[in-house]
């Protein structure tokens, strides 16, 4: 046998390969709840019953253009500004067309070329449907301003600009004021991206020791006097009578002119001074200055110069008191005598006007105004006449109310006197020697024309606050007046105020449309206050987070807001959940609550849910919406198409064959009488407008369609300003009313309305929650709210427990009670309601807590698609499955080691849902496969056996 040698390999390096099999670590998938509706910005004025720091209003100076559009100059041309006192800033015109954006780009450059553009911006403001540039100062206060010194040929009118300095401020000083929304209060500095609505748009001034009074839209001190009242008997001489007469004795306590400017009838007359004698050395006026106030305007300095005639004077001052259409403002004309002479006249016209020449003009200025030996231009305010006696004005004496004016009961233009009569008795003794005054009431929120003042504060369309002059009044309604010089005959406005600016203006930067859109995330209830605070039904996107927090506290919540509201949607409009809809097209979230119970949007919600969760688009979810009780059936869709467009501001074509024909089969008798009834029902709904167009008429393939001003459904406004083409649209009909013979509700019709709804929709991905209200407590009151506020807590709890987790019979946390569903229907009606899969809370008593009565979603064909606990579950395993093998596609090639690797995980998936989760009662994985024709995609079949809730007993009782 042959000798065997052991063999000595050299040092070297010995790799072994085996391959194990790891239990991976399963990540678990949430199935977070996302609550989508309008959030708004509140600022409040007061805090904890304390004027509110934060709604402090302070104002920038603010010389904006008085035209917008695009501006047409004569070139060249120039105009000249000062910022704070600065040197003079020319701005040069070279061509002769200039948009808004264009005018502030040159302002802009002509600033940072002064090195002034630390101290001042121009920029470009929307206003109603224009734009128009304006100069802002970047700091607020007294000492903040801007100054137009020179203007070119023809850019006065062009842009409507004249010499002017405006100041900013830090208080009301008893002046005219205009506040912009882009100067509110902003506590997160996003006015920019804020929708300012002006009903609720709120100002009030603080004028020491907290005291803070709410400025009135509606009303305004006017006639204001002492004496000149009278109480007129009534016939039963019992000593007391609501009638008084008020004659033009009577001493007016507001302008002290010296002047009687009492108006009993007819419009109020405007304040005008006219000099006693006429001018004869207009000359002496060069370098001497002017300083006056025209109806609270601020003070301008007009330093004449190169004054030769009186028409030098009048030009002068008219350069910066020019006719303003929007308030007739100060007008300066020459007045003859009759003879060659000339006298100065000041007419501020208009019905609340006052010109104001200031004590600290010189004396030797007013004497070249007028020279005569009593003159009657000065150091005074000359007051335009109040308004007459109205029906609804208040009556005051020594501050408190004595009675309102119940009507004009005769007026004597010849002697001067007006008697009406007033809500309460009074005797002579009463007024005879007492101040009183009136409060205009029922006022136009906004500058009138006719025969009643301005309010003290109007708020326009686009949530701008004019606050009017002379608002700071003792207690028998007199204005803050001071009284200088020899005599204590010169006046000086005082009195001063802190402003604050309350609002609740929509949030665009939290929708859509923000400059930075994101889905906003919370993982605590303080995260919510913070962002989207305050909590508050009247927030309520925010309010609805709350509720679905509370109900998920440890889960991640979901939210996002809308970027437009309108009269008719005021929780959203179609367009804007549409955004919404494409918004969230991106993100991984499951049950999503849109806050609006308007129907067509949430059909479109249910189309959104189901092509979100398809195999393609892989992110499966839900929608649960809510209704309210209907007052009528559900709307039905007579035609519809995608090529309609408008012919007229009434006509839409809807490229429609046989039109008429295809709505006489549908029911609708085209020749009835009744077509332009409301009631009948007929409209249009265009995608892109939001609004229901009442039809009136249809022939050929064209509808006329009507306004119906007033109304909550149709809309009033026509297609004026509107190009429609290739629009999507629908001819419908409204429901029928549901009610009985007698006109009252027909709870049969309403329950079987409210399942005809829940069909609409007929899918396991769209729940219909119903109640007509619920009752929650927002800081402490209690309020009845949509049931939209009960839907996020149900979306709340499925992102805080396991799928497989039922809800019937379950309690509803945070919802206080329920209105309109166990109280008002019979158990018959709630079950036809049920068999059209219509979710409903519920009480069993008023005391009891409010429950599920069955989690319902709209598709009740099979019970597998009727419980939500059943198609959670599937979601819930198609999004853990993706979680687990997400992260190995693209990086391993398939073969023997992959499929072990891959095994391990579907089985630590099956683990952990089965027997960890015991979400399903079994799941098995079969054996990974290479589809074929597809070598580099495996397949595998997954058997599961969900858990059925228990819904029922059936006990049979043997005897």
């Amino acid at each position: 046998m042959a000798d065997v040698y052991p063999e000595l390999p050299p040092p070297d390096v010995e790799v072994v390969v085996t391959t194990t099999t790891v239990s991976p670590t399963v990540f678990k998938p949430t199935l977070p709840a996302c609550i989508a509706g309008p959030c708004f910005q509140i600022v409040e004025v007061t805090k904890d019953g304390l004027p509110n720091s934060a709604a402090v209003l302070e104002l920038p100076a603010i010389l904006a253009a008085g035209k917008r559009g695009d501006y047409t100059v004569s070139s060249p041309a120039s105009f000249g500004f000062k910022v704070n006192g600065s040197a003079e800033v020319t701005v040069e015109f070279s061509n002769t067309t200039y948009t808004a954006s264009q005018v502030a780009s040159l302002i802009n450059d002509a600033l940072k070329a002064a090195k002034l553009d630390n101290a001042a911006i121009a920029e470009v403001i929307t206003v109603g449907t224009g734009s128009k540039w304006q100069i802002r100062t970047l700091g607020t206060g007294t000492n903040k301003s801007i100054e137009i010194t020179t203007i070119g040929s023809g850019l006065g009118d062009a842009f409507g600009i004249h010499l002017w300095r405006v100041t900013g401020t830090d208080k009301y000083y008893n002046l005219r004021y205009k506040a912009s929304p882009f100067n509110f209060p902003a506590p997160r500095d996003n006015l920019d991206e804020l929708v300012f609505d002006p009903n609720h748009v709120t100002y009030a001034i603080d004028k020491g020791g907290n005291n803070l009074t709410t400025l009135s839209t509606d009303s305004t001190v006017e006639r204001v006097g002492s004496g000149g009242l009278s109480v007129v008997e009534d016939g039963d001489y019992d000593g007391y009578s609501p009638i008084l007469k008020l004659s033009s004795s009577a001493v007016d306590e507001f302008g002290k002119t010296g002047t009687n400017i009492w108006k009993l009838s007819a419009a109020a007359g405007p304040a005008s001074v006219t000099g006693s004698t006429a001018i004869t050395s207009p000359a002496d006026v060069n370098g001497k200055a002017l300083i006056m106030s025209v109806s609270g305007s601020p003070y301008q300095v007009i330093t004449f110069s190169e004054v030769d005639e009186v028409a030098d004077i009048v030009a002068q001052i008219n350069a910066v008191f020019p006719d303003i259409a929007s308030q007739n403002a100060g007008v300066l004309t020459l007045s003859t005598d009759g003879i060659d002479d000339t006298k100065l006249s000041l007419s501020k016209t208009g019905r609340e006007a006052y010109i104001h020449i200031h004590p600290t003009t010189p004396n030797e200025l007013l004497q070249v105004l007028d020279p005569g030996a009593s003159p009657t231009i000065g150091k005074k305010i000359y007051m335009g006449s109040w308004y007459p006696v109205q029906v609804n004005d208040e009556f005051y004496k020594n501050g408190e109310l004595v009675g309102v004016v119940t009507r004009i009961v005769q007026v004597d233009l010849t002697n001067q006197w007006t008697i009406f009569e007033i809500s309460n008795e009074i005797k002579q003794e009463d007024i005879s020697s007492d101040k009183w005054y009136f409060v205009s009431k029922n006022l136009p929120g906004d500058i009138v024309s006719g025969d009643h003042p301005t309010p003290d504060v109007y708020i326009t369309a686009d949530g701008e606050i004019h606050i009017k002059q002379m608002v700071i009044r003792d207690s028998n309604g007199v204005p803050f007046i001071r009284y200088l010089g020899a005599n204590n005959t010169q006046p000086v406005i005082y009195g001063q105020a802190t402003q604050y600016v309350g609002y609740k203006a929509l949030r665009k930067d939290v929708s859509p449309a923000a400059k930075a859109p994101e889905l906003l995330e919370f993982n605590t209830v303080s995260e919510i206050e913070d962002e989207i605070g305050p909590i508050t039904t009247d927030n309520p996107l925010a309010y609805g987070c709350w509720l679905a927090k509370m109900a998920c506290p440890s889960r991640t919540l979901y939210a996002i807001g809308v970027e437009e509201i309108s009269s008719n949607s005021p929780m959203g409009t179609a367009t804007a959940y549409s955004k919404v809809m494409d918004f969230l097209a991106s993100f991984d979230v499951y049950t999503i609550v849109p806050m609006t119970q308007d129907l067509d949007i949430l059909q479109a919600w249910n189309t959104h849910v189901q092509t979100m969760s398809n195999v393609d688009n892989k992110l499966e979810r839900c929608c649960f919406g809510t209704i309210g009780r209907p007052e009528r059936g559900p709307n039905s869709v007579l035609v519809s198409g995608t090529d309609g467009k408008n012919e007229s501001n009434t006509e839409f074509n809807t490229n429609i064959p046989g039109l008429t024909s295809i709505l006489q089969d549908q029911g609708i008798n085209v020749n009835a009488a009744d077509w332009t009834n409301p009631d009948q029902g007929v409209y249009l709904d265009i995608e892109s407008t939001s609004k229901h167009y009442h039809i009136k008429s249809a022939s050929g393939s064209i509808v006329t369609i009507q306004t119906e001003a007033g109304s909550d459904f149709y809309s009033d406004t026509d297609f004026t300003g509107l190009t429609l083409i290739t629009e999507s649209f629908a001819v419908k009909k409204r429901g029928a009313l549901l009610v009985d013979s007698s006109g009252k509700p027909d709870k049969d019709a309403i329950s079987r309305a409210i399942a005809d709804t829940a069909k609409l929709f007929a899918h396991k991905r769209f729940i219909l929650g119903y109640a007509e209200s619920v009752i929650v407590s927002d800081n402490g009151i209690t309020m009845e709210v949509p049931a939209y506020y009960a839907a996020c807590v149900e979306a709340g709890k499925r992102a805080e427990v396991l799928p497989h987790i039922g809800f019937t019979n379950t309690t509803c946390p945070g919802i206080l009670g329920v209105k309109g569903t166990a109280d008002y229907f019979s158990t018959k009606q709630l079950n036809v309601m049920a068999g059209g899969g219509v979710w409903i809370w519920m009480q069993k008593t008023p005391s009891s807590p409010v429950i599920t009565r069955h989690q319902l979603t709209t598709d009740v064909t099979t019970i597998e698609n009727r419980e939500w606990s059943l198609t959670a579950p599937l979601d819930y395993l198609a999004k853990i499955i993706r979680l687990q093998i997400r992260p190995l596609l693209g990086k391993f090639n398939i073969d023997d080691n992959l499929l072990r690797l891959v095994d391990a995980i579907l089985d630590g998936i099956r683990t952990e849902v089965k027997d960890n989760q015991k979400i399903f009662a079994d799941i098995e994985f079969g054996e990974l496969k290479t589809e074929e024709g597809h070598p580099d995609t495996l397949i595998v079949e997954v058997p599961v056996v969900r858990i059925y809730p228990f819904n029922k007993l059936r006990a049979i009782i043997i005897v």
